[in-house]
Order: structure tokens, then sequence, then C-alpha cells
């Protein structure tokens, strides 16, 4: 009974909070980027969780256990492709920003049925990734909630 009025809680207080900071929104715009005064931090744990998720965390945690530490090399691979993105890629985006997309970008190189598209297979990662992120977040409460049997 005390998890639940605590999680209602927290569910009040994040609720009353997004209403109270973002009075102001007016467009997607404002949503996306708002006043683009991010600390350096900000941004890079906002990197990072977007990156490393439940599903990755515990994969590469179960893999390392059964198979032993070769899994993190080719772990590494992601690390590398990121980094590289960064370095070769990033540098080139200046023509296009102002976009807050990927979608808007594809729509400004390839037209409006690429920025649909874009959508469409968005919401179907969203959709897979949540599932990935249930699973993660049922295994961590069976492993500590179910009694254990021994």
């Amino acid at each position: 009974m005390i998890d639940q009025i605590i999680v209602l809680i927290y569910l009040l207080g994040t609720i009353i909070l997004g209403f109270y900071v973002g009075k102001n929104t007016k467009t997607i715009k404002d949503f996306a980027v708002g006043p683009r005064n991010f600390s350096t931090i900000l941004l890079v744990a906002t990197v990072f969780a977007s990156i490393v998720d439940g599903s990755d965390t515990l994969g590469l945690v179960t893999e390392v256990f059964n198979g032993g530490p070769i899994f993190l090399i080719s772990y590494m691979g992601i690390a590398c492709s990121h980094f590289l993105t960064a370095y070769y890629i990033a540098p080139k985006l200046a023509p296009y920003l102002g976009l807050i997309s990927s979608g808007d970008l594809l729509a400004k190189i390839y037209g409006p049925k690429a920025k649909t598209l874009m959508g469409v297979s968005t919401l179907v990662e969203s959709i897979l990734l949540t599932g990935a992120q249930i699973l993660a977040v049922s295994q961590l409460m069976k492993y500590f909630f179910v009694k254990h049997i021994g």
C-alpha cells in the first residue's frame, strides 16, 4: 500500500511540475529544444540515457557472465560507431541546423513521404523498445521481489 502511495505522489509531482514548467510551450519546437540553455553535463546525460537502456545493460551483463569478456569487445563496436559518427558525420550537418528531428532532415532531402516513413518506423521501434524495457524491469522485479525457494 505504501509503495502505491509513493508512486502516486511521484506521478502527481511529475505532472504538476510538467504543467508548471511547460506553461509557456506553444509549438513543437518549443517542446523539443526549449530555450537551448542546456549545460554540457545535461546533454551528455541525455545522450547516455538514450544510448544505454535496460535491455542493453541486462543483455550485456548476462552475455559477459555466461560467455566471458569477449562480449565486452563486441559491445565496443557500438561505442566506436558512435564516436565515428560524431567525428565524421556530425560536422557535415551544419546545413540542417534548426531541424528538430531526423524526419525533418529526411523531408528536407527526400520530401514529405520520407518524413512519414521515418515517423512510422520510429513508432514501431519505440513500441518494440518499450517492450524491451518492460521485460527488463519485470526481470528485475522477479529477481528482487519473488521469494526464492531453496
